[in-house]
């Protein structure tokens, strides 16, 4: 393509938007020069290593020199920006506010549109700086030798999270083979990040695994995509029973886990474990276990936080696995918090939550020593939870209502309208506090997918984020790259479902550009 003299960004083609408080629904959005402050971010230092330090020896050859025998890599520091401030007229300037608590900043990159539309402004990327702190604040020369000088404060910030940048995503089918009544019941990521001095490269997203249910009188099936390799691949799950369903797939100490409901009889559940090769990350034979679940208390689904892997069933029932998973399970709660059958299970380091039916939310803050309801709960079958720490959760139901708490539930949770009718909301995926997914189901039946960069003040399910989506009839689960770094997180999704023929599976995937 010839080279034209309009061929990179100016500064001119970004405009920022800032968001006190971070990413959350609650806290709105300001346009800087219109809502708030004029602003301009600058020294913007991204760290991906500490330093280089070499580990020499003499070298065995030459008395007079060094040989290095190995590079030592130090910890990175916290990513960086300084924001310089101009004073807005009419009360006290915004940079003069004790800032204590976050600030989420987002420049939005493009031409051609209005730069003060959020959600469709941008063309090319947005780029987000994730709840900075505030260090320092300069305050410049004040008292005039000049009049007409601006009055300007400059402060410094450090992100305790990664800067990283969002564009368009851009959907594609997954060829997967003959899927013809099954269906792809759910996807995962594969956990390996490599250089290629480590085998074949894998930034996090090159490595899956899915799993659908077989036909009548065949298997269940799981699939897997490697690195290198541009085909899916698949075995066939032998030791399970003809039709039996795998509701969820996961990875949890270099094995791959697929859960089962009904791997042990029609009333009681296990899963099937096969051993990651680290290397190629192809699977080996699954291996059924069942020790540990319990009859009429079917697993539904399940969470990996660490290295445990949590597990959600029938009857309030949550299981947990914290060594190998050839070992099985062990019962953390019993049905003592509810004895609703729990559909859904998501989490982190700092709270685990399950949802189910006729309201049922549980949660623990202390891994699991102790189970407990909140105050307030949203009313209906609860058929999704996207959870973002202690406090902030996304519940959604099976009439399509959207609902969020920013205190864990103490209080009434507000509700949030997504565009379109809904059926049902099937999954929430955090990619992280900024990015988050839904998938949604129409009357049609019709597949949704929404999303929100800005911790849910703004929902969107069309371009520029979501462009090229196929039609299909439902996406029943949302995966993310679980080790990746933030710009690929946030850029990469993979959806199980239904293809636009209801009864066959498809599986598709969401990947952002980079040039």
């Amino acid at each position: 393509m010839a080279v034209t003299g309009n061929d990179v960004n100016k500064r001119g083609n970004l405009r920022a938007w800032i968001q006190g408080g971070g990413a959350l629904a609650s806290n709105p959005l300001q346009y800087a020069g219109q809502d708030s402050t004029y602003l301009a971010i600058s020294g913007v230092s991204r760290q991906y290593r500490g330093g280089l330090d070499p580990s020499q020896q003499w070298d065995p050859l030459d008395q007079d020199r060094y040989i290095i025998d190995a590079v030592i890599s130090s910890p990175p520091d916290l990513d960086s920006i300084s924001v310089q401030y101009k004073e807005k007229k009419g009360g006290i300037p915004f940079s003069h506010i004790d800032q204590y608590c976050p600030i989420t900043f987002y420049e939005l990159v493009g031409e051609c549109k209005s730069l003060s539309d959020f959600l469709a402004g941008w063309t090319q990327y947005t780029r987000i700086y994730p709840g900075t702190l505030a260090l320092d604040a300069d305050d410049g020369d004040r008292t005039p030798f000049s009049e007409d000088d601006v009055l300007m404060t400059t402060i410094n910030y450090k992100l305790p999270r990664k800067i990283y940048d969002i564009t368009a995503l851009t959907f594609a089918t997954q060829s997967l083979g003959t899927l013809t009544g099954t269906t792809i019941n759910d996807i995962t990521y594969g956990p390996v990040v490599k250089c290629a001095n480590c085998g074949t490269p894998d930034d996090g997203t090159k490595t899956m695994y899915a799993v659908a249910t077989g036909g009548a009188a065949a298997k269940p099936i799981l699939y897997y995509k490697v690195p290198g390799v541009s085909t899916w691949a698949n075995i066939s799950v032998a030791v399970a029973a003809n039709a039996e369903v795998l509701n969820a797939v996961r990875v949890v100490r270099g094995k791959l886990v697929m859960l089962s409901p009904t791997a042990t009889s029609g009333t009681s559940g296990g899963y099937y474990v096969s051993d990651i090769d680290p290397n190629t990350g192809v699977p080996g034979t699954p291996v059924k276990v069942t020790t540990g679940f319990v009859n009429n208390k079917q697993p539904r689904d399940m969470v990996v936080v660490g290295t445990t892997l949590w597990i959600s069933a029938d009857g309030g029932y949550i299981y947990k696995c914290v060594s190998n998973p050839l070992n099985g399970v062990e019962v953390s709660t019993a049905g003592g918090t509810t004895t609703s059958n729990l559909t859904r299970i998501r989490g982190n380091d700092e709270v685990i939550v399950a949802v189910g039916a006729a309201n049922a939310i549980i949660y623990s803050d202390n891994n699991g020593a102790v189970w407990a309801a909140p105050t307030n709960v949203v009313t209906g079958t609860l058929t999704a939870i996207g959870v973002i720490s202690r406090n902030v959760w996304w519940v959604g139901t099976s009439a399509g209502v959207l609902q969020s708490t920013d205190d864990g539930g103490r209080t009434a949770w507000d509700t949030t309208t997504l565009p379109g009718t809904l059926a049902s909301i099937q999954d929430i995926a955090v990619a992280t506090p900024e990015v988050i997914y839904i998938a949604a189901a129409t009357a049609a039946p019709v597949a949704m997918i929404y999303t929100t960069w800005n911790g849910g003040v703004d929902w969107t399910n069309t371009s520029p984020r979501i462009t090229a989506l196929p039609t299909f009839s439902e996406a029943t689960r949302i995966a993310i790259p679980l080790s990746a770094g933030p710009s690929a997180i946030a850029n990469n999704i993979a959806i199980a479902g239904k293809a636009a023929v209801a009864t066959d599976g498809t599986a598709l995937l969401g990947v952002g550009a980079v040039k």
